[in-house]
This record gives structure tokens, C-alpha cells and sequence, in this order.
């Protein structure tokens, strides 16, 4: 946990798992990576963390009426984590397209410099660095949504395996955008 590599990755032990998750911040055009460390054993789930990355802050509001109405262990909490930290992937996808837009609108118009090409160049490179980002996402999610354990219940597997068809729409949806962005390019 007191490692700083922002790899999406779990760690399976006797008495406890170990995640590390990666979240986004926009900050302009771009994206900086928030790690979150997750330890769950049978009674508890704990974050480690620098500051309050963004998908936390949306599991903070949101956890406490579910988590006493429906939660019938600490797994409940991987659920509440693993949502927010989507919807967060939801949202940089949708600048990242939006991005794409306006690339595309632009290389369109009659005002063209070259400084596109550097603006797509950044842009297929952020397009790469989130895909990096959401690949090992999804294989952890596929893991805890399918491999047997003690700490996650059958009843939130079935959830989170829900949420693994939802990063592979968003892994899709990447590649159209980078599609996209190529196409233009190549008929500018």
C-alpha cells in the first residue's frame, strides 16, 4: 500500500484482499490518476489514500442508507466502490469523445494550423494512457466477479460482474474515438 504505482491490481491473502484502483481527475484537457489502496477482510473495508480522489467523495455520499437497507457484509462497500470508480471512467470517456468532436469539427473548418496535429497527438496518447487504465480494471473486476472468496459475497459478484459489461462498453467506445480521430486525420 505504501507503493506509489497507480496499477489497477488485486492481492489475494489468507485473511484479506488487496486492491489497488485507479481513478481520474480532469484537469483540463487531460487526466491525472488517483490510487486508492482497498484492504477488505470479513468485517471491514479499508481505503488508503493521498487527498480525496473524486469517485471516493461519490461513495461517501451515497454508501450509508444502502449500506444499512441492503449490505450483508463489507463486500457491499466493493460494490459502492467499484460503481463510483466507473462512473468516473463514464465521465473521462465522455471529455475524452468530446475532445475527439472537436477535433474533428476543427480539421473541418478553414482555419487549420498546424498545431492540430500536436492536439491529436496528445489526445491519441491520452486515448492509449486510459486504455491502459481501464484493462487492468477490468480484469480485477472479472476476478472478483467470478473467483470464490470469503471477503466478496455471491450476491455482490453478481453485481460487479454487471459493471465488467459496462468497462468493456466504455473500452469500445475508446476505440471508436481513437477510430474516429484516425479517420479524420486521414482524410484531412
Amino acid at each position: 500500500a505504501l507503493g506509489g504505482e497507480t496499477a489497477t491490481r488485486i492481492g489475494r491473502f489468507d485473511e484479506y484482499i488487496h486492491l489497488v484502483v485507479t481513478g481520474c481527475r480532469l484537469q483540463g484537457f487531460h487526466f491525472d490518476l488517483e490510487r486508492v489502496d482497498v484492504v477488505i477482510a470479513e468485517h471491514f473495508l479499508m481505503t488508503i489514500h493521498a487527498g480525496l480522489p473524486v469517485f471516493l467523495d461519490g461513495v461517501k455520499k451515497s454508501y450509508r442508507a444502502d449500506f444499512l437497507r441492503f449490505a450483508k457484509s463489507p463486500s457491499f462497500l466493493i460494490y459502492e466502490l467499484w460503481d463510483h470508480l466507473v462512473e468516473n471512467y463514464l465521465a473521462v470517456q465522455k471529455h475524452m469523445e468530446e475532445r475527439v468532436e472537436a477535433l474533428q469539427n476543427e480539421l473541418r473548418s478553414e482555419r487549420v494550423d498546424d498545431r492540430v496535429f500536436a492536439r491529436i497527438s496528445e489526445l491519441g496518447a491520452d486515448l492509449l494512457h486510459f486504455r491502459k487504465i481501464l484493462l487492468p480494471a477490468r480484469a480485477v473486476l472479472t476476478d472478483l466477479a467470478t473467483r470464490k472468496s470469503l471477503f466478496v459475497s455471491e450476491a455482490t459478484q453478481h453485481f460487479l460482474a454487471n459493471i465488467v459489461g459496462t468497462v468493456e462498453h466504455v473500452l469500445q467506445d475508446l476505440l471508436v474515438d481513437r477510430e474516429i480521430l484516425s479517420e479524420s486525420l486521414n482524410l484531412y
